[in-house]
This record gives structure tokens, C-alpha cells and sequence, in this order.
């Protein structure tokens, strides 16, 4: 039934959100990871608590941003800023909180989980029931602005990509770190990491993503967001493909850890230039 006709067709009806039922999900409470679940699956961006590790928010500031996106044969579906588009639903249980989502002859099923006092693992199933195959993809991001409102920029790092698909975000102020990683893409023909350079707070297209193909090392600091794409080639008739990844948080260093990390930093590039000067 689902053919791209219709789904363009959704995007420009308004959104089926009824009242959002938010489900706030914890291990460890303030001292550890707490997030808020809107019905949609991805963030509540109106609850106090967006996305918190150790009593510092991460994304409800200034403009809150983050966002899913799933895209079949070339039109796409976003969930951002408490968009609803797909319908769904949220039930929490514990320290997790499992998205329900029934569109036209499309499901999904996604599990937030609390799974550490610093990590949040996300497992997503999503099933073609059209009776044919179609190309699908799927990408997850957000703003990361854990240094506080005025102060937006972070240091964004691609750390591995394909099935080591991994991005950072460093705190300058407050040497607060977040890593948006891939578990699993048993389902998926390709996995990339990304960095939207210079745009905090636009959802990023899974084929944007694979199109820039940022290699590890990659760095920019500003007001980005980072995300994660995942390319399930082909969905055949009754298939289910499955992804999992996660959000890391990296305990901020103590003063003195953090002084001898830049004093290790500066000697680095103190022996680099001396090299560099015998060699010319």
C-alpha cells in the first residue's frame, strides 16, 4: 500500500501527535544517565530533562535539536522538535521506554534502554508489510550543547565509520564528552557517521551522511549537530531489518587529569615541530 505518492501525501496532512506522554527513563537518577522519551521516539524537547548525564543537560538548551529520520525510496519521514509523523506511541517499563509505530503497511518498534549509569542503548526493528521491495534508510542525530546556553560550540570528532561508525562531542568549558555510536547493523549494507558542519539544528538526510563519507580523524569545532546513518539497501516483501547503537557519556576529567591531557597534547606537537625542523 505504502507507495512513495502516499508518503509525500502524509508529509503534507498535519501531524498525527495527539498529547505527547512523555516517559522518563534513568540508571543512576541525577547522578547518573536520564533521559525523557516523547511519544515520537526521539526526545522530548519541551521536559526539563531532554538528554542528561551526571546533572548536565546535553540538548534541552537554547534550541533544542535532534531527530530520526526514515526514508523509503527517496521520500523521507522526520520525527524532530515533538513532530510526530509516523504516528507513534511510547510506553515506558523500568529503565526503558519502547516506541510503537504503525504506519500505513510499515512497522517499527524502538527500545530505548538505560542500560549502564552512562550509556543509553537504542534498538530499532522496522518491518515491510507493502508486499514489495523498496530501498530503505534510517538516520538518528542531535545537537549536542552540554557547555551551556550562549555557549554552543563543541569539538566534533568522527571516530570510526562502516560497522565502527562512531561521533563525538567534546565540551570545551566543561570537558563534558558524548559518543553516538553503532552496536549492531547485522541489517544494514552500510553505517556513517557524520558531522554537520556549521548546522546545529537541521535534520541530516541518510544519503547527505553517505554522500560527505567524513573519514576517521575528521574535527570541527562548532555548532554542529552529529548523527549516525544506516543504508538497509533493499527491504524485501515481510522483511524486518534491526540496527542497535548507543549514546555514551565519558566522565569529566578531574583538573589535574585534564591539565597533564593538554600538557601530553602540547609535547605532542612540540616533538612533531622539531622533526619537522630537521628535516627542512
Amino acid at each position: 500500500m505504502i507507495k512513495t505518492i502516499a508518503i509525500a501525501a502524509a508529509l503534507t496532512a498535519p501531524f498525527f501527535a495527539a498529547e505527547a506522554a512523555s516517559t522518563y527513563i534513568t540508571n543512576g537518577g541525577p547522578g547518573g544517565v536520564q533521559a525523557t522519551i516523547a511519544d515520537s521516539g526521539d526526545y522530548d524537547s519541551t521536559a526539563a530533562i531532554g538528554l542528561r548525564y551526571m546533572g548536565r543537560e546535553y540538548i534541552n538548551i537554547d534550541i533544542p535539536s535532534a531527530w530520526y529520520r526514515f526514508s523509503v525510496n527517496g521520500t523521507d519521514l522526520t520525527a524532530q522538535y515533538g513532530s510526530n509523523p509516523l504516528g507513534a506511541v511510547t510506553f515506558g517499563a523500568g529503565p526503558a521506554a519502547t516506541t510503537s509505530i504503525a504506519f500505513g503497511d510499515w512497522s517499527f518498534s524502538q527500545t530505548a534502554f538505560a542500560a549502564t549509569s552512562n550509556k543509553i542503548t537504542y534498538h530499532l526493528n522496522v518491518t515491510n508489510n507493502t508486499g514489495k521491495a523498496v530501498h530503505g534508510q534510517w538516520e538518528v542525530g542531535f545537537d549536542p550543547d552540554q557547555d551551556g546556553s550562549g555557549h554552543n560550540a563543541t569539538l566534533n570528532t568522527i571516530l570510526g565509520q562502516h560497522q565502527a561508525s562512531a561521533v563525538s562531542a567534546f565540551g570545551p568549558l566543561s570537558r563534558a564528552k558524548v559518543t553516538l555510536m553503532n552496536d549492531t547493523s547485522a541489517s544494514a549494507t552500510d553505517v556513517a557517521a557524520f558531522i554537520n558542519v556549521g548546522d546545529c539544528c537541521s535534520a541530516v538526510s541518510a544519503n547527505t551522511a553517505f554522500g560527505a563519507f567524513q573519514l576517521p580523524g575528521f574535527s570541527h569545532l562548532g555548532d554542529d549537530s552529529i548523527s549516525l546513518a544506516y543504508d538497509f539497501g533493499v527491504i524485501n516483501a515481510g522483511q524486518t531489518v534491526s540496527v542497535g547503537y548507543s549514546v555514551v557519556f565519558a566522565p569529566i576529567p578531574e583538573p589535574e587529569t585534564y591539565a597533564l591531557m593538554l600538557g601530553g597534547m602540547g609535547m605532542v606537537g612540540f616533538v612533531a615541530r622539531r622533526r619537522a625542523a630537521k628535516r627542512a
